[in-house]
């Protein structure tokens, strides 16, 4: 099955008036049994006032963007003690979860 040439079809970069730029970047889907886990397009240059759409169409596998702006990344399993016995994990909100 032929995933990745589906992936890379983002929409065309817009330029504005005032020269900046918005970008549309993929950043996964699924197709039947696979899913494809990786930024499309793979390669691109951000200026400053230029704006980037994440598009995330997965239903099944959840596929993330994080701009620490220089801070450790956030875990994606926090441990949750408990009273008896070992810690219960949990998903991080803070990295599945939209924001922004």
């Amino acid at each position: 099955m032929a995933v990745e040439p589906q992936a890379k079809q983002a929409p065309a970069p817009q330029t504005a008036a005032d020269g900046t730029t918005s970008y549309t970047v993929n950043i996964g889907f699924d197709q039947g049994i696979a899913a494809y886990m990786r930024f499309a397009p793979t390669d691109l240059t951000i200026h400053v006032g230029d704006t980037v759409t994440w598009k995330q169409t997965s239903m099944a596998t959840p596929h993330t963007a994080s701009l620490t702006s220089g801070a450790k990344e956030p875990e994606v399993l926090l441990a949750q003690p408990q009273p008896a016995g070992p810690p219960k994990l949990m998903l991080n909100p803070e990295v599945l979860a939209p924001a922004g």
